[in-house]
């Protein structure tokens, strides 16, 4: 995951249009651990990403469904527009083509294509 927010914070921290979450989803038993699991993962987090990191615990079914989850190892990218419609999906491991694909989308959706 954090090559991905690397390069996209690298990209477009500037533009206010634009923004990131890293949503790590906790299920099961692992909700009892909150605390333990909360400040090892802050510890594992670029403080700069900090603030941009939303750990949810519960409905975990619910987010493996509409992202098609298959693999706990691969990272999961949503891009979604102003309306709340996803306008971009991929999972795994950080691919340049792919990339490519989110750029190209996430300018288009912040209305900077050709600039």
């Amino acid at each position: 995951m954090e090559a991905w927010v690397g390069r996209f914070r690298k990209d477009f921290d500037h533009n206010s249009a634009v923004t990131f979450y890293e949503i790590p989803l906790i299920g099961g038993m692992a909700r009892m651990g909150k605390w333990f699991i909360d400040s090892g993962m802050r510890r594992g987090t670029p403080v700069a990403d900090q603030e941009n990191v939303i750990t949810v615990y519960g409905g975990v079914d619910a987010w493996k469904k509409t992202v098609n989850f298959r693999d706990s190892d691969a990272a999961y990218l949503i891009l979604i527009d102003q309306q709340g419609v996803v306008q971009w999906q991929h999972s795994g491991p950080f691919d340049e083509t792919a990339y490519t694909t989110l750029t190209a989308r996430t300018q288009e959706l912040a209305g900077q294509t050709g600039k």
